[in-house]
């Protein structure tokens, strides 16, 4: 059997509803099948200079026209030899794991996309955060064949999708303090107009800086036909843009007042106990220099390349591990505290990416089947795995087994785990414990080694300072 057709083509299932193409994984590698008449049009889009400076910033995912042998498995799959070849993005997230400012940027991203667009005569047909991916904190684009030209009635296509996405999401979360974890779960379509205006609320429904952003559209949309306010076939507002440069202009004018929205709703001033938690913890100088020292070596040492901080916080272990040269994905349950990350990340370059999971109750599968978007624990997997006084939060807060805490942390790290054990003499496990009935007499430092030993091999233990806890570096077993 030939060899180059001797490999699946796995198909990617978040792009089973591109009517016009499909994205599949073929030799370690991503490749995207596009309809003929789609691929004629989009060579040339690829080729443009504008894209392709675009590419080489990372702001639009690396993309080429590649041509595969007769043989090769997508030949026979597909019946063409001509694919379009991705750069591979490794660590996937998704807009419910995203933070306020997160969005936000994606969001931009997509504005200054559209924009460098405009001004060649192209126009996005899709805006939504699931075109978005993120290198740390750096948004990248990834969805080429969303890419049309510009069309000379006024119009962009997506606006509603982009609001709906985007813009009243972030606007629900600022002025009703709704988690976007639950608004873009529970809707991942987005948010609409009716919906956003009824859970505002009175007082920032009389907000006259949100006249343009929800009461006119709201009023114009109850006074005007559903095909005038959608933009029906164009004709409407052909009558008032009558050349390519005006249609350029409307638009961006429309991107720029999107801009300005999003500028504003993406600062976030929230503030909680997680978020102030380095001000407030129980460690000493001695024994957070202890802990901090030790992690380092031992990144060090195994050149470890990918890391998964849980339960991270505010992220001081994130950016030891980043400074050390690892990629790091961080997540915490606590907004703040990720906000907080992401800000410092981006400010300082750093390869972090911060996402808001609840490792209790992590991201399901999303979309048509569960399957259109893998669940967060199938994307999660790293080298190395922090979990820094996590495990008493886990015992006591959430009642999980120790058994199933560390069979999870197992199948989440590809080599390491560097866990420490809070003892249940601790002064902050001690206040987990008011006002609850339940006996950790079994949790003992002799029961978490015979446990961590039927998964794992101790490579260290070392007790932190004077402190009732351990910091274990742990080895998978096969």
């Amino acid at each position: 059997m030939d060899p180059v057709a001797d490999q699946a083509v796995q198909c990617d299932p978040g792009s089973f509803k591109d009517p016009s193409g499909a994205v599949f994984h073929w030799q370690g590698a991503v490749y995207r099948y596009v309809a003929p008449e789609d691929m004629q049009r989009l060579t040339p889009v690829l080729e443009h200079p504008r894209l392709r400076g675009l590419m080489a910033a990372r702001a639009v995912v690396p993309t080429s026209v590649v041509e595969l042998p007769p043989g090769s498995a997508p030949a026979q799959a597909y019946g063409t030899l001509s694919f379009l070849h991705h750069e591979r993005i490794e660590r996937l997230s998704y807009c419910p794991e995203w933070s306020a400012p997160m969005l936000a940027d994606a969001g931009l991203h997509t504005l200054r996309l559209q924009e460098a667009l405009l001004q060649e005569g192209l126009s996005l047909k899709d805006a939504t955060p699931y075109n978005i991916q993120f290198r740390g904190t750096q948004p990248i684009f990834i969805d080429l064949p969303s890419i049309e030209p510009m069309r000379e009635d006024g119009l962009w296509v997506p606006l509603n999708q982009f609001c709906e996405t985007f813009v009243y999401p972030l606007l629900l979360h600022r002025r009703a303090r709704l988690d976007l974890r639950v608004l873009l779960t529970g809707s991942p379509d987005g948010v609409d107009l009716e919906t956003t205006y009824r859970l505002l609320g009175t007082g920032a429904r009389l907000d006259p800086r949100l006249l343009s952003l929800v009461q006119l559209p709201r009023l114009l949309g109850r006074l005007m036909k559903p095909r005038e306010v959608v933009g029906g076939d164009g004709q409407r507002a052909a009558t008032l843009v009558r050349s390519a440069e005006q249609s350029r202009q409307v638009q961006l004018r429309t991107v720029g007042g999107l801009r300005e929205h999003l500028r504003r709703l993406r600062t976030s001033r929230e503030r909680t106990n997680w978020s102030e938690y380095t001000q407030t913890h129980s460690y000493d100088d001695q024994s957070e220099a202890q802990k901090a020292s030790c992690i380092r070596a031992f990144l060090a040492e195994r050149a470890v390349r990918s890391v998964l901080d849980l339960g991270c916080n505010t992220g001081a272990y994130s950016v030891l591990a980043a400074k050390a040269g690892c990629a790091v994905t961080a997540v915490d349950f606590d907004h703040a505290c990720v906000v907080r990350l992401y800000e410092q990340a981006k400010a300082a370059g750093l390869n972090i990416l911060p996402l808001c999971v609840d490792l209790t109750h992590p991201t399901p599968g999303l979309g048509w089947n569960n399957l259109e978007r893998p669940r967060f624990l199938d994307r999660a997997r790293a080298d190395c795995v922090l979990a820094l006084a996590l495990l008493h939060h886990l015992l006591v807060t959430h009642r999980v087994p120790l058994a199933s805490i560390l069979d999870l942390l197992a199948t989440l790290c590809e080599r390491y785990l560097m866990i420490e054990y809070v003892d249940p003499a601790d002064r902050m496990f001690r206040a987990l414990l008011l006002n609850r009935s339940e006996s950790y007499a079994a949790i003992t430092l002799e029961a978490f080694r015979a446990a961590a030993q039927e998964r794992f091999e101790v490579l260290s233990e070392t007790q932190l300072g004077s402190m009732a806890r351990y910091l274990f570096v742990l080895a998978k077993r096969p």
